[in-house]
């Protein structure tokens, strides 16, 4: 054990967690930036090959809200993660949902619009429910963690 973990008191292996979850954290920002970009995409775009890109961007999030749904309802109904956890976990879930349906709603609208006015509010719509997604997706993800939950596979 090297004496900076000897110092503070930490085992290799919480060292090994913490260095997971620092990966974790990591990818879920390179994740969430590339979701705002093609956002921030959006917004400066008018025309219509902005919708391949930014659907790919819900859609993985959609994925990972999924992917963790499914884990977490196994998981708590064979109470492989105590309740209180599960409570915890639903409550983050719920949070990112919201504004995971959200986004989808103002995305649909943009994408129909038939005038720029129109469009323009749904995508600042899209613009602020994305950026809600992005702060509290890599919270979730880190939530899941914590609780015994692997993401990312």
């Amino acid at each position: 054990m090297n004496a900076r973990l000897r110092h503070s008191g930490m085992t290799s292996k919480k060292s090994k967690k913490l260095k997971k979850r620092e990966r974790e954290k990591n990818i879920m920002k390179q994740f969430v930036g590339l979701f705002l970009a093609v956002a921030v995409l959006l917004m400066l775009s008018s025309c219509a090959t902005w919708k391949p890109d930014t659907v790919a961007g819900y859609e993985s999030a959609g994925a990972v809200l999924t992917d963790i749904e499914t884990r977490a309802k196994g998981m708590c109904d064979s109470g492989k993660i105590k309740p209180d956890e599960c409570g915890r976990l639903k409550r983050a879930y719920e949070k990112a949902r919201a504004a995971y349906i959200t986004s989808g709603d103002a995305l649909i609208l943009a994408m129909d619009a038939g005038d720029a006015a129109t469009k323009q509010r749904s995508l600042a719509a899209y613009q602020k429910a994305v950026t809600d997604l992005g702060a509290l997706l890599p919270e979730l993800i880190t939530t899941a963690g914590e609780v015994g939950i692997k993401t990312g596979h």
